[in-house]
């Protein structure tokens, strides 16, 4: 083999390699962590005797639920459970366009969460009413506060975006 075959087979394997990484980097970057994603304005509702999903809206948006989106191969939607721990309240906050919507109540067709937080009302509130709410997150979940169940798989979770609010709350 002449010495410019051998140049180019090394061009060529160096462009291939860099392809390569580029694509594993656009995967990570926008699908398993996105970080170019705009958080939407969702107007904090003042937190009463009882929680509305206004108010479990506006918390799943600020720990990151906008960063969510479709899994790209089955297009199945991002969801998430919260429950109330002492009164029983359910709560499914499903993500579409990188808006969260949040309902009291978990649908009776469609998808099944992909994780479940758990927390009890007292520590809403706290955590609602923080100033500094992903430190707050961050706290309460190391004390048992607030507990997060991954209902999927791994592979589905980092699929749908979650990777980015798992890294979030876990500092």
């Amino acid at each position: 083999m002449s010495s410019m075959a051998k140049s180019n087979r090394k061009k060529y394997a160096i462009v291939a390699v860099v392809a390569i990484v580029a694509v594993l980097a656009g995967i990570y970057f926008f699908v398993i962590n996105p970080i170019f994603v705009m958080k939407p304005f969702i107007p904090k509702a003042a937190l009463g005797e009882d929680i509305i999903a206004d108010n479990v809206n506006w918390l799943v948006n600020e720990l990151g639920a906008y960063k969510l989106h479709a899994n790209p191969l089955t297009g199945e939607t991002p969801q998430m459970e919260i429950l109330i721990t002492d009164t029983g309240e359910k709560f499914t906050s499903t993500t579409i366009g990188n808006m969260p919507s949040t309902n009291m109540g978990i649908p009776v067709e469609g998808p099944t969460p992909d994780i479940r937080i758990k927390v009890g009302k007292a520590n809403f509130a706290e955590l609602y009413n923080s100033a500094d709410l992903l430190a707050k997150a961050i706290a309460m979940q190391k004390e048992g506060k607030v507990q997060i169940e991954l209902l999927k798989g791994m592979d589905v979770l980092a699929a749908k975006g979650y990777q980015a609010i798992y890294s979030q709350l876990n500092g």
